[in-house]
């Protein structure tokens, strides 16, 4: 490897992680089949997590289904049918020793977990000059360079690019770190009640204009409202919404940053149309951590259609991150 990979392949010390992956496929050329990268490993460590398996398996699951479609094209001399690049990375911290050890232990998981999950009829090789249908590739430079300082769960990380053999994947550059700039819509919410109690239940998504990624929230929360009928049971539901104004972040925070303790409040309405905006109030742990809060105090969420109308209600609850994946 080059002295300047080496110097990037920083060591990762002390803690755990969740795991997580971000999939890369739409930023890479059409030689490139599916591409990902498994981030967040626990610090100074190689297993894999519950979602970077789950990726591999979706991947393994993809060049099965393929297989026969590919080997009607293959060439003559053709040795391989796909090929599995794979990258390690660290975060940058600690010696480049360290690191080249612990980027290369990531990347052996990968290629590990290939080697013994790969089903009877997909063969496998990290051999270049022995035919099988998939050749391991580790010596793919598929990251462009560290932007962070210090620790970083996507610096923790290893990327996979499935492609067609010949080619070689550019490198990539890492997600950023963080952002300032986001967007979030109304997609819908359930809520019932009696006697000025009220339980939601509600959906949200949240887009990060500068990392384009979107991430789709759940909120659960219970709390106080002024129904229009009293004292009998209360259910209205309210539609997805537009996307409101950009809400804009005192310091960079990421998707899951949102994740934790949250205020909704459900503007009145009349008919089916409410007279003004919910308001969404992030009061989640990473937000204090970071000592980040919404530039405006809260973010504005328009409401949809209204079935089932309320004055006023406010709930607190806690917000979590169903999925997330690139913005359409």
């Amino acid at each position: 490897m080059p002295s300047d990979f080496v110097q990037r392949k920083r060591r990762s010390r002390d803690g755990t992680a969740d795991g997580s992956v971000q999939d890369e496929s739409a930023i890479f050329d059409a030689n490139v089949f599916k591409a990902g990268l498994l981030f967040d490993f626990d610090i100074d460590a190689q297993d894999l997590k519950p979602k970077h398996t789950a990726f591999l398996d979706e991947s393994i699951s993809f060049m099965v289904d393929r297989l026969p479609e590919r080997l009607k094209s293959i060439q003559p001399g053709q040795k391989h049918v796909f090929v599995w690049s794979i990258d390690g990375f660290a975060s940058h911290t600690g010696s480049a020793e360290h690191n080249l050890i612990l980027s290369d232990l990531r990347e052996q998981a990968v290629e590990g977990y290939l080697q013994t999950h790969a089903p009877i009829g997909l063969t496998v090789t990290t051999q270049p000059d022995q035919p099988a249908h998939v050749l391991i590739n580790r010596k793919f430079h598929g990251f462009q360079q560290a932007t962070h300082a210090g620790e970083n769960k996507f610096e923790r990380s290893v990327r996979l690019v499935i492609h067609r053999p010949g080619i070689i994947p550019p490198p990539k550059p890492l997600p950023k770190s963080g952002s300032t700039r986001f967007k979030v819509r109304l997609l819908g919410v359930l809520s019932a009640g009696k006697f000025g109690l009220q339980h939601d239940d509600a959906a949200f998504e949240i887009v990060d204009l500068e990392n384009n990624r979107s991430g789709i929230f759940q909120f659960v929360g219970v709390g106080v409202a002024v129904p229009v009928i009293l004292p009998f049971p209360f259910l209205s539901a309210t539609l997805a919404g537009p996307f409101g104004g950009v809400v804009f972040t005192t310091k960079p925070v990421q998707l899951f940053d949102f994740v934790g303790q949250a205020e909704f409040t459900q503007a009145p309405s009349i008919g089916t149309k409410s007279l003004g905006p919910n308001h969404l109030k992030i009061q989640s742990q990473s937000f204090l951590n970071k000592r980040a809060h919404i530039s405006s105090g809260s973010i504005a969420v328009p409401s949809g259609t209204i079935v089932g109308a309320t004055i006023f209600s406010q709930t607190l609850g806690v917000l979590a991150l169903h999925s997330e994946g690139p913005a359409s």
